[in-house]
């Protein structure tokens, strides 16, 4: 049944040329399991014992850690699938008597014997405690200088968990008249009206829950004595659903707020006032014609102030966004509350701006809204960011193909259109032929442009509709979507194939790259993505084990030998 340990020698050396932790773990009766062989990785960074083979996890393990990977070897068992868990692991320090705390990225394959018995398992382990530990400090400066930076003109402070300042901008320095080194020196120091201060630990109590609280109406001190209205928004800062602190933003509202108050008796003031802000200022009555556009139209939207009277504020909006624009007008009538929107302004040059809009009511002397005074900034780079990170999120940053993210979510959607309009789809695996070879040979800066060449080459022989994907290294996937046959799929391969021929120019180097490849079907089947994508693997090797440089289809057939499988296994690990 498992007659080809036989080769023990073959499969320790297969153990011991891999970097990465591996452990053959024996699955017992009773349900434990018992270390059969680990490689030499898996010793020195574990710091493992040296006579650990044959002993239980339970023996060799922290009790805790122990439960974990039990857990996630039991899941495999009981699954019959590969599983894959990170986890936070403690392993024996130097002084055997102590332990360290290390995260650990496992994968974790069940192996089973003919009558279908899982007896052993296959658990490859990298340490990515250096990882985690960057990740950690990255979100939260990331999370502070994000919103420092993109808002240094108003006054930015960070605080802790106990609301104590850590960081002031200079924006709030010129704000409040408070030093940083004052603030962190004396504690005791406030900016909050004494009537404010349950305000700000409602607030506080709402980050600790997660919440980010935006366009909060609210009265701040000044180092003077001087009370201000400010609009206030609040971020806060969480690690693994631990509030460690928040991010704070104060606008001076102070003057908005008089010149709103000016405006019921004066449309003089108002104008005053406006026509000296920066940022876009417009008066609209209830139905959403301008009565005022501050000079500031000029500057930012390209025409004068008086080309928007007696206009709506929805002719020079983007069409898309009217539905917006109109139900932000009309919460404002119905609440009489101030409420904020994200629009498309068209400029002379028929180009599009995006502004972030605050709309206050005026009420007339029966409190019903007369007007709306509308407060806007230019958000456009704050959008382009945004985008530039969506697209990062979902694409592969060597390539700029879509990353594995974006593709599951593309097959997810595919498949279930295939189970409406039963058109087939074909999924492609195929990798580099002897691409470790081009790294060792002319360096990572050549495999990377060979491997841009082969992304390109690759796209230029899929359908339009087609989907393919970097998923790491030299490792790709194609979603090929609304196949009439499974020649349509072939085809595809066949272009591939013939498209690599042709000798990859890099500088000065002529580099003969092929590819091998795997393709697999879904007819609107119980099958699921991960199987789905595993049989275009499996066709894969089968490729690769004919020859290479070539195609395989994805076919039933009996099941490999135990000794070939676990061949299989480290071959796809170090192709």
């Amino acid at each position: 049944m498992f007659s080809t340990l036989k080769h023990y020698q073959h499969l320790n050396l297969i153990f011991n040329s891999i970097q990465d932790m591996v452990f053959l773990i024996e699955v017992q009766k009773d349900g434990t399991f018992r270390y059969k062989n680990v490689n030499n990785a898996a010793i020195k960074q574990s710091n493992l014992p040296k006579d650990l083979i044959g002993k239980t996890i339970h023996e060799v393990m922290p009790t805790t850690s122990a439960d974990i990977i039990t857990e996630n070897y039991q899941n495999a068992v009981q699954s019959k699938k590969e599983v894959s868990y990170e986890a936070e692991i403690f392993i024996h320090d130097e002084d055997p008597s102590q332990f360290k705390k290390r995260y650990f990225e496992s994968r974790v394959t069940p192996v089973f014997n003919d009558q279908d018995q899982c007896e052993y398992l296959i658990s490859i382990t990298h340490d990515v405690t250096e990882r985690k530990e960057h990740e950690q400090k990255l979100r939260l400066e990331k999370a502070k200088l994000d919103i420092i930076f993109n808002h240094a003109a108003d006054a930015v402070f960070t605080f802790d968990s106990k609301g104590g300042y850590v960081t002031v901008n200079p924006g709030f320095t010129r704000l409040l008249g408070w030093e940083e080194e004052e603030l962190l020196n004396d504690p005791s120091l406030s900016i909050i009206p004494d009537e404010y201060k349950d305000d700000f630990n409602n607030i506080v109590e709402k980050l600790t829950n997660g919440e980010v609280i935006e366009n909060h109406l609210s009265k701040r001190l000044t180092k003077e004595g001087n009370t201000i209205d400010v609009i206030s928004s609040y971020t806060p800062i969480m690690e693994n659903g631990k509030f460690l602190g928040g991010v704070a933003m104060y606008k001076d509202i102070s003057e908005l707020k008089r010149m709103t108050e000016q405006l019921r008796d004066s449309e003089l003031r108002y104008r005053q006032i406006a026509d000296h802000v920066s940022d876009l200022v417009t008066v609209i009555d209830k139905n959403g014609t301008t009565l005022y556009a501050s000079p500031s139209h000029q500057d930012i939207l390209g025409l004068p102030p008086d080309f928007y009277l007696d206009k709506s504020i929805l002719t020079f909006s983007h069409g898309d966004d009217m539905n917006n624009i109109q139900h932000f007008m009309d919460s404002i009538i119905q609440t009489k509350q101030s409420q904020s929107v994200e629009f498309r302004r068209i400029t002379k040059d028929r180009e599009t701006i995006w502004i972030e809009a605050k709309g206050t009511p005026v009420l007339d002397i029966s409190g019903n809204v007369d007007r709306i005074i509308m407060i806007s900034r230019d958000i456009g780079k704050l959008k382009q960011r945004e985008e530039a990170f969506k697209h990062q999120a979902l694409h592969d940053h060597l390539t700029n193909l879509p990353n594995r993210r974006m593709f599951d979510n593309a097959l997810d959607t595919e498949m279930e259109k295939v189970k409406r309009s039963k058109k087939p789809l074909a999924v492609f695996a195929l990798d580099c032929d002897h691409f470790k070879d081009i790294n060792d040979n002319y360096g990572h800066e050549v495999g990377d442009e060979v491997l841009k060449e082969f992304a390109n080459r690759i796209k230029h022989n899929v359908s339009e509709r087609s989907i393919v994907s970097r998923i790491g290294g030299d490792e790709f996937l194609i979603l090929q979507p609304d196949i009439r046959k499974k020649e349509d799929a072939t085809s595809t391969a066949k272009s591939i194939l013939s498209s690599m021929n042709t000798p990859f120019q890099i500088g000065h180097l002529t580099i003969l790259v092929g590819t091998s490849i795997g393709i697999s079907f879904y007819y609107g089947d119980e099958i699921s993505e991960e199987n789905l994508l595993k049989q275009a693997d499996d066709a894969l090797y089968e490729a690769k084990q004919r020859g290479r440089d070539r195609f395989r289809v994805y076919a039933e057939r009996k099941q490999y030998s135990l000794w070939q499988r676990i061949k299989h296994f480290f071959r796809l690990r170090g192709r």
